[in-house]
């Protein structure tokens, strides 16, 4: 027996999946790192937070550690990268009816369609999963040639 829900107007089998309400990127996430002022000597030391990247994003737990009371998780971050508007649509493609000149195979390599990625090792990572806080330090960039990257994080809670 099949038990049946109605969700957004669409009645759907609770053993299905109904592609068509998935979101690519479901949830917001802020990338951030701490920055010192040590002008006014070490006494007087004030360390901010600094947000580096404000993103819608897709937040994905990758693996998990758990030992005497110490829990370890690592989580996956899928975003996608902002476009560079400034190279899109420049005057001189528009002089010659929109067509250019073939790119050679290092124009293809050296890609300028993205803006360059702000988010570096080291820096911090804080979002919620369906009101679950993520918080964790940032282990690893990689960008994909298909507009998008992936940050991995480890999230430490004690």
């Amino acid at each position: 027996m099949k038990a049946w829900a109605v969700l957004n107007g669409y009645r759907c089998s609770t053993m299905t999946v109904d592609r068509r309400l998935l979101e690519e990127y479901p949830f917001d996430g802020v990338f951030y790192e701490y920055r010192t002022d040590t002008s006014e000597g070490l006494l007087n030391q004030k360390t901010e937070e600094v947000e580096v990247l404000r993103t819608k994003c897709d937040i994905q737990q990758t693996s998990q550690i758990g030992n005497a009371g110490f829990l370890a998780s690592s989580y996956t971050i899928y975003f996608p990268l902002e476009s560079n508007d400034s190279l899109l649509g420049s005057p001189s493609d528009e002089a010659d009816g929109g067509i250019g000149e073939v790119p050679s195979d290092k124009e293809l390599v050296d890609d300028k369609a993205f803006k360059p990625i702000a988010i570096k090792r080291g820096m911090y990572f804080r979002g919620t999963i369906y009101g679950y806080e993520v918080n964790g330090k940032v282990i690893g960039v990689a960008p994909s040639m298909l507009g998008g990257c992936a940050c991995q994080i480890k999230d430490l809670d004690e």
